[in-house]
């Protein structure tokens, strides 16, 4: 666990990225850095789930295609993390996309200064995430039936459904998907993120 500073400069270093290196960089107004802000407030406070430019658009006050401009260019400048469905075509495999942090570091440190606390399962997601990323498996959301597992990923021929959760979680989720199952429980995150 990172103490109180540490998060405070890493708020305050995503502040500064979003004040100074987008409006040099980017060129995006005043406008917009507000935009951001609310964006990652927001985000940070809320569960993960399905991301929803309509909601996000509703709530920052901006356009819905606004939205996807600055998610965008938030994901190029390394903050958060758009993960998009699995394949194109089959309706097991087809899902919304999900809007999260890029490290579970950032949302932890949004919420120091909103005094609140993160939500444990999106820093689990979030680290997983981001330590499969890291491996160079391409991370993927997984929809279609009732229970499904939280992502899909795929590293060349390679093909596993993973599910992350507490001690609690089992593989009924990954029931009727064919590729290898990976539960990732929080006493595994620690290694996966060390190696």
């Amino acid at each position: 666990s990172y103490s109180g500073k540490t998060l405070s400069s890493i708020y305050y270093s995503i502040r500064k990225s979003i004040r100074e290196d987008a409006v040099f960089f980017a060129k995006v107004g005043g406008e917009d850095v507000v935009a951001m802000e609310k964006m990652l407030l927001f985000l940070a406070s809320a569960r993960l789930g399905e991301f929803s430019a309509n909601s996000l658009a509703g709530t920052v006050g901006i356009s819905k295609n606004r939205v996807y401009a600055l998610v965008s260019l938030l994901e190029g400048m390394g903050m958060l993390r758009l993960v998009r469905p699995f394949g194109a075509g089959a309706k097991l495999v087809r899902g919304d996309p999900k809007l999260m942090f890029a490290h579970p570091n950032f949302r932890s440190a949004v919420c120091q200064q909103l005094g609140i606390a993160p939500d444990e399962g999106a820093l689990r997601e979030e680290l997983a995430v981001f330590c499969l990323s890291g491996r160079g498996y391409k991370v993927s959301t997984a929809k279609g039936m009732k229970k499904s597992p939280d992502y899909i990923i795929t590293r060349g021929r390679e093909n596993a459904v993973v599910e992350i959760g507490g001690e609690g979680k089992g593989f009924v989720q990954m029931a009727g998907f064919k590729f290898r199952q990976i539960l990732i429980t929080e006493k595994q995150l620690i290694p996966l993120a060390m190696f």
